[in-house]
């Protein structure tokens, strides 16, 4: 999703590009890679592209806001008379080849994993649906996915079906199967009712932990006159269901940097070194394992320091707020509440720069203003079957401006949010393709930003996540992704921590220290938090190879709150940090659904209870075989069920897990 870096491969959206291949050269700039797909071998210049841009094509521009699961119009080519519309951002990968489609990984896929590509897809139904494209969504050639992302292959337009039989055809419309046929072309516009028959063929291969609420969700977006908002909120309390199956790991680190070239720094980010240690006390409150966030101060505006340090501080606040809230509040608030509430809170510290400009008399660009990327790990309380409860594994992503927040794993870095700039304004009004706009002197102009005017004015974006995998959520100041630092250097730094064999605060260091080589004329900030999925089987380990401290480390899940505020070991030897940058501190989930520190000390006490308790696992289990081979005509007691007897109350598949993931 970066713009400064168009992706190598293209998708031909035309039936007419089927009669090329590799390695045929059109209009002597494109490399046909394979049917449909496209390498622009001069990205450098600007792409072929009709004027004015045709119609037909607005939904590609209009939805550029939405790439996360969107294609971009990237140019246009003619061919035989036809005008051909070439997409970037679309599902291929870096040899390629197309993502698999929704349904040819649907069996292998975990519970959790499943229901949340329901969900997406339920989402982008209104959007899809205000540009006339709904369509889009009910050809399962069409719907792909990457990992958790769903992602779209190209538009498909609604139209009557009089009209369907005198518009061109898609470049995939010859590759469907006739039940796919049948569901676009019955009626027009795109229907729920559509969609369901478009998610019945998923049913066979449901993970039974959701089978039967899918036949449910089906039955509603059948059910004529009910509400998308009403299916969507039953969709998605299943989805925090599967998805708070499994505790969840939280190491968390920051630091920011005023770069080789300022004077000073105007970026302000949340948690750092001087929060962990305030008051005395290490981690004084849970603030840090939930709430993390990067404010740059506008270059050119008087006081973007104190604009970005205000929008931390109230930020912070009304964070802990929420949380108390949620905290004496079992009723799980919908996503489209939270939603509301963050962008309410995010009004209000926009309100107080504003005021604090109009007290001092500022206009124009003496007004200080900053940028905002921040997150919110909601742990609202999921009632379990054994009574208990379980942190809902939602994350919560709100930007305004263009610092950017990606998330990536071992696999792939995929960047979350669109900046709030020149071009994404002139690409979404449909006035220019990316391109063009790119060649603007104000280009990277932001659209706005936190204390340039008044709250009504602002539309802060906020978008829901669902944590099912593991992976580093980074925040970051445009010092750190500008030059595409993020896209360069991910894989060489991210995967490593993310397995343990470094630090989190040491591959945070490592992207700042390049940013710092390539884009030392600004600050540069980051946030880097870890969430991993603790397996949900017991893992054989020999505790004479952990490294120090990490048996304790292993098993300790269940320690007293008033236990928890030693200073965690690091996962490895690393150079001193600055006073900017924090040490990670981790924290896991317990049953409670609480997030807890773990403890630094050699874990020998524990190490002598977990023996202890696996001998009286071993003398349980041989009065159990004794009992059986004495008594076989006897049925066994419910209260000692054999191993065979007992359901495990979590599928049997990692929610992480993907085929061919292994490493």
């Amino acid at each position: 999703m970066n713009s400064s870096q168009p992706h190598p491969y293209l998708w031909v959206a035309h039936p007419l590009a089927a009669q090329f291949s590799f390695p045929d050269r059109v209009a002597d700039r494109f490399l046909v890679r394979a049917t449909h797909i496209w390498q622009d071998t001069r990205p450098e210049e600007p792409p072929p592209f009709a004027e004015p841009i045709p119609s037909f094509l607005f939904p590609y521009l209009r939805l550029f806001s939405h790439q996360l699961h969107l294609p971009n119009l990237y140019g246009t080519i003619e061919l035989e008379g036809s005008l051909v519309p070439l997409l970037k951002n679309a599902p291929i990968d870096r040899q390629g080849n197309l993502y698999p489609t929704l349904q040819e990984v649907w069996s292998e896929a975990s519970p959790t994993r499943q229901m949340y590509w329901l969900w997406q897809i339920l989402n982008l139904w209104t959007p899809l649906k205000e540009s006339g494209v709904a369509s889009t969504l009910l050809v399962p050639e069409n719907v792909r996915v990457e990992g958790w992302r769903v992602r779209v292959l190209e538009f498909h337009r609604d139209l009557p079906a009089t009209d369907r039989a005198e518009e061109e055809p898609s470049s995939i419309a010859r590759q469907l199967s006739a039940a796919a046929v049948a569901v676009v072309s019955d009626a027009s516009p795109a229907t729920l009712l559509q969609l369901a028959q478009s998610w019945e063929p998923l049913l066979p291969d449901a993970n039974v932990a959701i089978a039967s609420f899918l036949e449910e969700i089906i039955i509603f977006l059948k059910t004529e006159g009910l509400a998308l908002t009403t299916i969507a909120n039953a969709l998605n309390a299943d989805l925090l269901n599967q998805a708070s199956q499994y505790p969840l790991r939280v190491t968390v680190t920051g630091a920011t940097e005023q770069g080789r070239i300022p004077t000073h720094n105007e970026d302000s980010c949340y948690p750092i070194a001087a929060d962990l240690i305030a008051n005395g006390t290490q981690w004084q409150d849970r603030l840090s394992s939930h709430f993390a966030i990067v404010c740059d101060g506008i270059g050119g505006h008087e006081g973007g320091e104190v604009a970005s340090q205000m929008a931390v501080q109230s930020l912070k606040l009304q964070a802990r707020a929420l949380l108390a809230e949620i905290a004496e509040d079992p009723e799980v608030m919908t996503p489209d509440l939270v939603k509301e509430q963050l962008a309410a809170t995010i009004r209000i510290a926009n309100n107080a720069i504003a005021s604090r400009n109009d007290q001092q008399g500022r206009e124009s660009q003496r007004r200080m203003a900053t940028t905002l990327v921040m997150t919110l790990q909601l742990p609202q309380q999921i009632a379990t079957s054994n009574g208990g409860t379980r942190n809902s594994h939602e994350l919560y992503l709100a930007h305004v401006g263009d610092s950017r927040a990606y998330w990536i794993t071992t696999h792939y870095c995929q960047q979350l949010t669109v900046d709030d700039d020149v071009v994404t304004r002139e690409v979404c009004r449909a006035r220019s393709l990316e391109h063009k706009a790119q060649q603007r002197p104000d280009a990277r102009a932001l659209t706005q930003a936190l204390g340039t005017r008044n709250a009504e004015l602002l539309r802060p974006t906020v978008q829901r996540l669902i944590i099912e995998e593991d992976g580093v959520l980074l925040l970051c100041s445009d010092g750190l992704s500008d030059g595409d630092v993020v896209e360069e250097s991910w894989s060489a730094v991210i995967p490593d921590a993310i397995r343990g064999k470094i630090s989190l605060e040491a591959a945070l260091k490592e992207l700042i220290r390049r940013a710092n080589e390539k884009n030392g004329q600004d600050n540069i900030s980051g946030v880097a938090t870890l969430y991993g999925i603790m397996p949900q089987n017991p893992v054989l380990v020999n505790l004479a190879e952990l490294p120090k401290g990490s048996a304790q480390k292993a098993i300790e899940i269940e320690k007293p709150l008033e236990t928890a505020e030693e200073e965690l070991p690091v996962e490895e030897e690393v150079a001193p940090v600055e006073a900017s940058a924090m040490p990670a501190r981790a924290v896991e989930e317990t049953e409670t659904g609480i997030l807890e520190e773990e403890d630094s000390g050699e874990g020998i006490g524990w190490v002598i209870k977990l023996l202890l308790l696996t001998a009286l696992v071993g003398v349980m289990v041989l009065l159990l075989r004794w009992q059986i081979q004495t008594d076989q005509e006897s049925e066994t007691p419910a209260s000692s069920p054999t191993p065979e007897q007992v359901e495990p109350e979590t599928p049997s598949s990692s929610p992480f897990s993907e085929p061919g993931d292994s490493e």
